[in-house]
């Protein structure tokens, strides 16, 4: 997350906006968020909507595999980056570049 939070900028340059999708509710989030520096806009979703996605997690139900997923004007999956292994991420910047070339 702190990569992306550092990049709104850019990402405002590519028409973009960063949300940061949670299944955490509005409580933890208000603690957490003040607690680690963080700016981004977060947006508690019904888990649901990780198996919508497909990225649900059979082996952590609440929580979805790690993944970057960017949703055009229109409301569709236009890119998405999911990892299985928990410590690994999307890199920003080849994100960035893939929205750019849009």
């Amino acid at each position: 997350m702190r990569d992306w939070d550092g990049r709104t900028a850019e990402l405002a340059a590519a028409g973009a906006t960063l949300y940061i999708v949670t299944s955490d509710t509005p409580e933890v989030l208000d603690a957490a968020v003040p607690k680690n520096g963080l700016t981004s806009t977060f947006v508690p979703v019904d888990r649901g909507l990780w198996g919508r996605w497909g990225i649900d997690n059979p082996k952590r139900p609440n929580l979805p595999w790690p993944s970057t997923v960017v949703i055009g004007p229109d409301g569709r999956i236009i890119d998405l980056v999911t990892h299985k292994d928990h410590r690994e991420r999307a890199d920003p910047g080849a994100v960035l570049e893939r929205l750019k070339a849009r």
